[in-house]
C-alpha cells in the first residue's frame, strides 16, 4: 500500500461535532482544494466536522507516468476501462478507516456523508455504496461509478441513502452521459432517493450547484429525502 505523507485537514464548526462530512478531492488536487470548495458552501451552522484527507502520491499512466496526488492510476482515456482495481480497494480501506475513526469519536455511521468530485466522487460512490454500515449520504460531483460490474455485486442493503448527483453538460473530461447511466444502474438496483443536476460549465463547480450541494448536505442532516 502507497504511504501517504500528507495530513488529512480537519475543520470543525462547534466543540461537539454531530456529524462528519468527508470530502475527496479530484485527481492531482489535495486537501486544500476540499477546503476550498467547503469554504463555500453555506453549511457552517450545522455543527458538522469536515475531514478533507489528502491522496497518496502514484504513478499515473494516462499522464505519461507523471507522479501525482491520486485515489488510484488512470490506465486508460476511456475513463472505466481497465481501471486500477487494487488502486480503488486501497482507497476504501483509507475511507473506511477514517469511518471508523469517526465511530471512536462518537460519530454515528449514519450521521457521516461522503463527498467527493471527479475522482474523488468515484471513490466516495464506490465507497459509499459498498461498505457494510449505512452512512447518512453521498454527494457526487463530475464523476462515474469506477468497477460497476464489481459494485453490483457487492451493493449494500442501505438503498434508501441519499445521492445527490451534480455534473457539467460542457465537461470535456468526463461525460456527462455518465451520470445518467450510473443513476439508471441505482436506480434498478433500489436506490431511490437520488437527485441528478446538470449545469452549464465544464469540469468544475458553479455557484448555482453550491447552493443546491448545501441543501442536500442540510437535507441530509436534517434526515429529509433529497428527492422531495
Amino acid at each position: 500500500m502507497l504511504k501517504n505523507e500528507k495530513k488529512t485537514i480537519e475543520i470543525e464548526t462547534s466543540i461537539e461535532p454531530s456529524h462528519t462530512l468527508i470530502w475527496l478531492h479530484g485527481l492531482g488536487a489535495n486537501a486544500q482544494d476540499s477546503i476550498q470548495i467547503l469554504s463555500n458552501l453555506d453549511i457552517r451552522n450545522l455543527n458538522t466536522r469536515f475531514i478533507c484527507p489528502n491522496a497518496p502520491e502514484r504513478i499515473i499512466s494516462v499522464n505519461c507516468g507523471l507522479k501525482m496526488q491520486a485515489w488510484y492510476d488512470i490506465k486508460s482515456n476511456i475513463i472505466d476501462e481497465n481501471e486500477d482495481i487494487c488502486g480503488i480497494k486501497e482507497s476504501v480501506c483509507i475511507i473506511n478507516d477514517l469511518i471508523n475513526r469517526e465511530k471512536s469519536r462518537g460519530i454515528k455511521p449514519d450521521n457521516i456523508i461522503l463527498g467527493g468530485f471527479s475522482q474523488g466522487c468515484a471513490l466516495a460512490l464506490y465507497a459509499g455504496l459498498s461498505i457494510t454500515e449505512k452512512i447518512n449520504g453521498i454527494i457526487a460531483l463530475s464523476g462515474y461509478l469506477p468497477m460497476k460490474k464489481d459494485l453490483i455485486s457487492k451493493l449494500n442493503q442501505h438503498r434508501d441513502i441519499n445521492i445527490f448527483v451534480g455534473h457539467g453538460i460542457n465537461d470535456p473530461l468526463i461525460s456527462p452521459s455518465y451520470p445518467k447511466e450510473y443513476v439508471e444502474i441505482l436506480r434498478k438496483n433500489g436506490y431511490n432517493n437520488i437527485k441528478l443536476k446538470y449545469y452549464d460549465i465544464a469540469h468544475s463547480i458553479c455557484t448555482d450547484e453550491l447552493k443546491d450541494i448545501s441543501n442536500a448536505i442540510k437535507e441530509m442532516i436534517t434526515k429529509k429525502s433529497i428527492t422531495t
